[in-house]
């Protein structure tokens, strides 16, 4: 359980991914950021809960199928 006291808000989210702490990412962005922030936060260990729409095309949906399958 995280208390509002203890959040934390990042501008640029890649700032968040240098944080050793995060298990696990939460994206709630415009749906242009889904795909490429999934991705980044794959390659970097953690586990992603994405909100729909996963991807806006399906190239980009092959992409962030791939990188899950390459980072598990």
């Amino acid at each position: 359980v995280c208390s509002l006291d203890a959040a934390h808000a990042y501008v640029d989210y890649r700032k968040m991914l240098e944080q050793p702490d995060i298990d696990a990412v939460f994206i709630a962005t415009p749906d242009h950021w889904h795909g490429q922030m999934t991705i980044d936060c794959l390659a970097t260990g953690r586990d992603v809960y994405l909100e729909k729409p996963y991807t806006l095309s399906i190239e980009e949906a092959r992409d962030v199928t791939a990188a899950t399958k390459q980072y598990k």
